[in-house]
C-alpha cells in the first residue's frame, strides 16, 4: 500500500472504494466521485487557491475574531456595562444595545466568511462578501466620526476593519 503525503494529511493510494479510508469516494485522478464532486485533499485545494490566498484568508479571519473578542469582553465592560447604567429613554437604550449585538453577530459572520473561503476555494466568494462587509465598517465608522467631530482615531473599528479589509483584498487579488 502506498501513501499519498502532504503538509496536512496523509491517505492510501489503495482502498479507494468500499472500505477504502476515502467512505466510499473515487480517487482524485478519476475527476469525480460517487457524490458527484472531486475528491481532493486540503493541500490540493489550498495549491488549486493559492498558499497566499488561503494565509490571507485566515489572517483575515483571526483579525475579525480577536475583534470580537475585543468587543465582546472589553468593550462589554468598558462601554456597555456603563451605557446600560446612564438615565435615558428605554427604546433608545435598548435599541443601542441591540445595535452592539448586531455588530457582534455580523463580526463573527465576517470571520466565518474569511474561514470559508481559507478552507475551501470554490467559498472565495464568501471572503469577497466578508471583505466588503469590513469595508462598509470603515466607511460607517469614517462617517460617524466626521459627523461628530470626533478624530478617526478615537473608533478602534476602523483600524482593526481596516486591517481585515487589507488582508481580504490581498487574499483575493494575490
Amino acid at each position: 500500500m502506498r501513501w499519498r503525503v502532504c503538509g496536512f494529511m496523509a491517505r492510501s493510494t489503495r482502498g479507494w472504494g468500499r472500505g477504502g479510508i476515502s467512505g466510499g469516494h473515487m480517487p482524485p485522478e478519476t475527476g469525480a466521485c460517487a457524490r458527484g464532486d472531486v475528491c481532493e485533499s486540503l493541500c490540493e485545494r489550498m495549491a488549486k487557491a493559492g498558499v497566499m490566498t488561503t494565509l490571507f484568508f485566515w489572517a483575515a479571519a483571526g483579525v475579525a475574531g480577536l475583534t470580537v473578542f475585543i468587543h465582546v469582553f472589553l468593550g462589554g465592560a468598558k462601554f456597555v456595562r456603563p451605557f446600560l447604567e446612564v438615565e435615558m429613554e428605554p427604546g433608545l437604550k435598548w435599541l443601542a444595545y441591540l445595535m452592539w449585538h448586531l455588530g457582534t453577530v455580523s463580526t463573527v459572520f465576517v470571520a466565518a466568511g474569511f474561514a470559508a473561503g481559507a478552507l475551501e476555494p470554490t467559498h472565495r466568494d464568501y471572503a469577497a462578501i466578508a471583505t466588503a462587509g469590513a469595508a462598509s465598517f470603515v466607511g460607517v465608522a469614517l462617517f460617524a466620526a466626521v459627523k461628530s467631530g470626533l478624530s478617526p482615531r478615537r473608533f478602534p473599528v476602523i483600524p482593526m476593519f481596516s486591517l481585515v479589509t487589507g488582508l481580504g483584498l490581498a487574499g483575493l487579488f494575490v
